[in-house]
């Protein structure tokens, strides 16, 4: 679970109802914040040159980092802002790249890659999201010093980006950078998520998810990974295994860590990104193929959006962020569904116009 400040939180709200600020901060053990940024540009980031930083591997890093793929990247040119992204369940920094060409060049992009996945998937999975949102602070750490307080480009802009389960250990890594270092983003992304206080799945759903076979939750939830957990010769295959066993472990870390309602205020904009296509279903009035109707009944009983929705999160979950910040939130809808709005060209568009707004030269 998160961390517990409620009395240290407590102690700060004394102190600034006093009117000394300096006091709070210390109460709540937060570094000092660094002063305003001046301006201009910054050196692109290099990351998987760093063992500490190898896996937040930036545009810079992508042809060495994903090799294999032989890839094409936009270069970065005149970086004005560093922007950190968390991929969702079962997610990888391969998946990522068109979303970084499709990133105006000013805009550094860095994502980080957790262990079990992807380039790192002959590693162990971390037990708790906890563990990924710690490992993950560390790397942003050793990237951001230089923005913070006393640091070579003191107060220079930054933002963080999640998609679905992402967006857990976004909030984890937010937390730990205004915490621990002083420094907030200027904007955070969560795409295709609800607050951070709502579970995703009903207790049934959990319930299914949680069986040493969980076919019915699968059926509903991940028709891939169903299909894959009726492959015949599945045992024989290190790779399917590995897999099931990735998207079981990450579903499971979705609804284990959950951030009790105002357990943290943040100060930033937050641009909620909701998928439309998620309620197509729901709003349709013809009759359904059997299989997609046995999908929709399933995902009925097991998603917490309603017994009528067969949609991940509710609308009424998107709009709940806004108890996540002091600062303005908007919820913002893009026709996509869960997984292709990461790259919808909207959602490029709309996180390129805030930050555009956010920085100077």
């Amino acid at each position: 679970m998160a961390f517990d400040f409620d009395d240290m939180e407590a102690e700060a709200q004394a102190r600034l109802a006093e009117g000394d600020d300096v006091a709070a901060r210390q109460a709540l053990g937060a570094a000092e914040t660094p002063d305003e940024w001046r301006g201009g540009t910054l050196p692109p980031m290099r990351n998987i040159l760093d063992p500490k930083k190898r896996a937040l591997p930036s545009r810079q890093d992508l042809r060495k980092y994903l090799e294999p793929l032989r890839l094409d990247i936009v270069e970065t040119f005149n970086t004005r802002l560093r922007l950190f992204v968390f991929p969702g369940a079962g997610d990888s920094v391969a998946s990522w790249v068109q979303f970084v060409n499709q990133v105006p060049s000013w805009i550094d992009v860095a994502i980080f890659e957790r262990t079990g996945h992807g380039q790192r998937s002959l590693e162990p999975f971390a037990e708790t999201l906890v563990e990924d949102a710690e490992e993950a602070f560390r790397a942003l750490e050793a990237v951001l010093a230089a923005h913070a307080k006393g640091g070579s480009f003191e107060g220079a802009p930054f933002a963080l980006a999640a998609h679905s389960m992402g967006c857990q250990v976004m909030m984890e890594v937010a937390l730990r950078l205004k915490q621990r270092m002083g420094l907030q983003p200027v904007a955070m992304f969560p795409i295709d998520r609800g607050a951070p206080h709502i579970p995703i799945y009903t207790e049934e759903g959990y319930r299914l998810l949680c069986l040493d076979e969980p076919l019915e939750f699968f059926e509903g939830f991940n028709p891939t990974v169903y299909r894959l957990m009726l492959k015949p010769n599945r045992n024989e295959s290190k790779d399917t295994q590995r897999m099931i066993e990735m998207w079981k472990r990450d579903l499971r870390l979705c609804q284990e860590h959950l951030w009790p309602e105002g357990h943290f205020i943040f100060n930033c904009e937050l641009h909620v990104i909701k998928a439309m296509r998620n309620f197509a279903i729901d709003a349709s009035k013809k009759a359904l193929p059997e299989e997609a109707e046995r999908v929709r009944e399933i995902n009925c009983r097991i998603t917490n959006s309603g017994p009528a929705s067969a949609a991940p999160w509710s609308h009424e979950s998107f709009d709940a962020w806004a108890q996540w910040t002091t600062s303005k939130c908007s919820v913002h809808s893009v026709d996509a569904d869960h997984i292709g709005v990461k790259l919808h060209p909207t959602t490029i568009q709309l996180l390129t116009d805030v930050l555009d707004s956010k920085t100077m030269l």
